[in-house]
């Protein structure tokens, strides 16, 4: 109950001001896909409404200064907003050739994962290493701005400019032309299996 009741001090503030009084999924003007909860059926006392979820959602492509700063899109910051960190959490994506991102929630969900796992074995470790040991803590300046840590940005090939990806609870940081490559062959993938699973179902129909 003290995680919720801080949850509800930290976002009832933000959040009742923009919505209707309505539980259920919303689009809420750019602040992506949302949950809804009412106060009161979580906090005996209080009124309103809170964003219990927010999915990162979209794509943008954006320009990097010299120093490294980009502004990070107005719906990703309002994913974020409410958390104990005013900012992003990053390292190297373990997929891809690029830049995952997150909010200061996933990580503790993650690190809670990780300490399930038996302290002294190798797995344990290696992702305590990755994960925990991997990320970067970037803070935003008062334009929404983060500065892109120089070595992963060289391990993504990204150099002048980028392209956010929202991916749910998470969201990539990509070089254009390495994601233009990747979104077309996420297209051409994602087709075959819809069309494959179409098969699939009409197959046991049929039978």
């Amino acid at each position: 109950m003290g995680t919720l009741r801080q949850a509800v001090a930290g976002l009832k503030g933000i959040v009742r001001p923009m919505f209707k009084k309505q539980q259920g999924w919303l689009r809420v003007f750019d602040r992506g896909w949302v949950l809804l909860i009412p106060v009161a059926s979580a906090a005996a006392g209080e009124d309103g409404w809170i964003c219990v979820m927010a999915l990162f959602l979209s794509t943008y492509e954006k320009k990097i200064d010299k120093k490294g700063r980009v502004s990070v899109p107005v719906s990703f910051r309002g994913a974020l907003a409410g958390q104990n960190f005013n900012g992003v959490i990053v390292y190297a994506s373990f997929i891809h050739s690029c830049i995952e991102a997150c909010g200061m929630d996933r990580i503790e969900k993650l690190y809670e994962q990780i300490e399930t796992l038996d302290p002294f074995s190798e797995e344990r470790d290696a992702f305590a290493t990755a994960i925990l040991g991997g990320s970067q803590q970037l803070a935003f300046d008062g334009e929404g701005r983060v500065s892109l840590p120089e070595e992963l940005m060289k391990e993504a090939g990204i150099e002048e400019g980028c392209v956010f990806v929202g991916k749910g609870a998470t969201f990539e940081i990509w070089e254009p032309k390495a994601f233009a490559t990747y979104e077309a062959e996420s297209r051409k993938l994602a087709k075959e299996k819809r069309l494959a699973l179409r098969s699939d179902s009409m197959r046991g129909g049929a039978a």
